[in-house]
């Protein structure tokens, strides 16, 4: 019987190391290496790996540095996938190395027409709009009751994160079509991936969960911190990459 009852406190013992509890992140959470992070403007080559090689456009980032501090993403998606695509521009304002997100808008262009969303960030208090293709906007005017961060501000979080196999983290971002989405990270391993200039090197691999079961991986260059490349995979059998030229 004590051995039995030994087997069991050691297993007890180890099990906090085989499985952490996510840790609940919110904008300049101490756990964020975020002036590790640098944010530069740059493309990512968009191609279809699975089940063939498919160039499929391009992602651009311009990244503004402000004097007060502050710092806006300008990201333009430029995508062709068969008979459709998707054309997007987004303009994100935060505070930075915090990421309290300050503004937020996109416009996605589709078949059906625009979709819109305009945001303002005041401590708790989100306003703004959304408009789905021709449809009214709709009017948004919410109090939070815990920070949040802003769409898009995830990948910077993936690359600020502890690089310690296991870490996990719950990720509030709010949108205004979806309101409060809360993704999971967890900092999954490493996998050699190559950098801009060709040099191979072995990247963390941090994997993104959204509440519906919709994953992504983001590959993060162990010295920079840069992110070299995102994959996920939209359908059964297709797999995505976006590279970082």
């Amino acid at each position: 019987m004590s051995r039995l009852f030994a087997a069991l406190a050691a297993l007890l013992v180890t099990l906090p190391a085989l499985a952490q509890a996510p840790v609940r992140l919110a904008p300049g959470h101490p756990d964020l290496d975020t002036e590790a992070v640098t944010l530069a403007s740059g493309t990512f080559d968009v191609s279809l790996v699975q089940p063939q090689l498919q160039p499929l456009g391009t992602v651009e980032q311009a990244v503004t540095h402000h004097d007060d501090g502050t710092v806006t993403v300008a990201t333009t998606v430029d995508i062709v996938m068969g008979s459709g695509g998707d054309q997007v521009q987004d303009t994100t304002h935060f505070e930075w190395p915090s990421l309290t997100p300050i503004s937020h808008v996109r416009v996605d262009h589709n078949a059906r027409g625009d979709e819109v969303e305009s945001l303002a960030f005041d401590g708790l208090r989100v306003v703004g709009t959304y408009q789905d293709a021709d449809a009214e906007p709709i009017p948004v005017d919410l109090q939070l009751i815990a920070p949040v961060f802003g769409l898009g501000a995830n990948r910077t979080v993936a690359r600020s994160l502890p690089f310690e196999v296991g870490y996990t983290a719950v990720v509030p971002v709010f949108t205004a079509e979806d309101r409060l989405e809360e993704l999971e990270l967890e900092v999954v391993g490493r996998d050699d991936v190559a950098r801009p200039d060709g040099e191979t090197v072995s990247a963390w691999i941090v994997e993104e969960t959204t509440p519906e079961g919709r994953t992504r991986s983001y590959a993060v260059d162990p010295d920079t911190r840069d992110l070299l490349r995102i994959a996920f995979a939209p359908a059964p059998g297709y797999l995505v990459h976006f590279v970082r030229q």
